[in-house]
């Protein structure tokens, strides 16, 4: 299941759930709604949740396939919302910005260190660091397209267009399940969006801004699929 649809299925399971023990709680004295106890101090279990057409997972390796599927994109998801939450509020010059960059610093520590159990120790650092050059140049575009700097703006465009090709060829040379190919396009049309998002906001075209980021965020989601995907097949 994808990630959007797994979210999606977890919130309607729990609104189900809400729902029927609302309607349970709900008695009737003289006319008025009497709340009462349907478990009379029962202990539950929490509910499980079940994907659309997927029974639960049954043994441990199942599980495990789900937690790390459900991680990865969590983790990716993430990225692209504290990247944009930093972006807008280092445009805005915010006094914030050091504390919302110092937390996508941290989203990226985490998602090299989400690797390390698999890969090893020096795979998980590497990922780190090309990440964090990731994000230096993200940085410099932003400061540069605000600007107006067209030569810095081209310069930190390429340069983020070349990360993105080390960040897919060091991933393939780790796990060759993860297509190289397919992780530059991902990558390439998440630094696209997010760009284009950045402009959209200088032009104070909110709707345009949002649909954007949301692209952008879809990017990163998929890629954390196939990151997923690869993990389990390796």
């Amino acid at each position: 299941m994808s990630c959007k649809s797994r979210n999606a299925a977890r919130v309607v399971g729990l609104g189900l759930l809400i729902l029927v023990g609302t309607l349970s709680a709900v008695g009737w004295a003289d006319g008025a709604p009497v709340v009462e106890d349907p478990f009379q101090g029962q202990q539950l279990e929490p509910p499980q949740f079940v994907g659309i057409g997927k029974l639960n997972p049954s043994s441990p390796g199942e599980l495990k396939a789900e937690r790390m599927r459900t991680d990865q994109c969590s983790l990716w998801s993430n990225h692209a919302k504290w990247t944009r939450e930093f972006q807008v509020s280092r445009l805005a010059r915010l006094e914030g910005s050091k504390v919302l960059e110092a937390r996508l610093l941290q989203n990226l520590q985490e998602i090299g260190e989400a690797l390390k159990p698999y890969y090893g120790v020096d795979a998980g650092n590497r990922l780190i660091e090309l990440l964090q050059e990731h994000h230096r140049i993200a940085t410099e575009l932003t400061e540069s397209i605000q600007k107006g700097h067209r030569e810095d703006t081209y310069k930190y465009r390429s340069d983020g267009h070349l990360n993105a090709e080390d960040l897919a060829i060091f991933l393939n040379q780790v796990n060759p399940n993860w297509p190289a190919e397919e992780l530059k396009s991902r990558l390439d049309r998440y630094l696209e969006l997010t760009e284009d998002a950045l402009n959209a906001r200088l032009s104070e075209d909110g709707v345009t801004e949002n649909r954007l980021y949301e692209e952008a965020e879809d990017q990163l989601i998929q890629l954390a699929e196939v990151l997923a995907e690869g993990i389990i097949k390796h």
